[in-house]
């Protein structure tokens, strides 16, 4: 097991001077992460009430987290990837090969992926998928989601 005390910074005038009330404010990423929340919970067809007494934090919460209002921990990352069987790496977008340009495109991907429109079109594509009751039809189409990601 690592002993934290023992890793030497490389900075430590950094570390002390770090100034624990100043806390960071949501940014595109937490966007981002809170709209796959949405989503995935969405297409498993669980409220924002279910979800949020499953890891033990009130559903306004979990409003604010799916709004990308407030931060979610990485605890909270933790319990959601459990609750809805996904991997925490699925609450992030794709990580892309590292190449030099790599910011500003990841930057750009992110911006195109808030479309109010787009957002709309997935709730909506979410809210018929979920009306459907066969667990077959279903099936077929995620298959024919998958098949037209990858031709298009």
């Amino acid at each position: 097991m690592t002993n934290y005390m023992d890793i030497e910074y490389d900075n430590l005038e950094e570390v002390e001077n770090f100034d624990k009330s100043k806390k960071r404010k949501a940014g595109k990423i937490d966007e981002y992460i809170g709209n796959s929340m949405r989503c995935i919970r969405l297409v498993l067809g669980i409220t924002q009430f279910e979800l949020a007494k499953s890891i033990g934090i009130t559903f306004q919460q979990l409003q604010k987290y799916e709004n990308g209002t407030n931060r979610v921990s990485a605890a909270t990352l933790a319990s959601l990837s459990k609750v809805l069987k996904v991997p925490v790496s699925g609450f992030f977008p794709p990580q892309k090969k590292l190449k030099k340009n790599v910011l500003n495109e990841n930057r750009a991907s992110l911006t195109n992926n808030f479309s109010s429109n787009a957002n709309k079109e997935v709730f909506q594509i979410v809210e018929m998928y979920n009306k459907i009751g066969s667990v077959k039809t279903k099936q077929k189409i995620l298959l024919l989601l998958e098949e037209l990601s990858k031709r298009y």
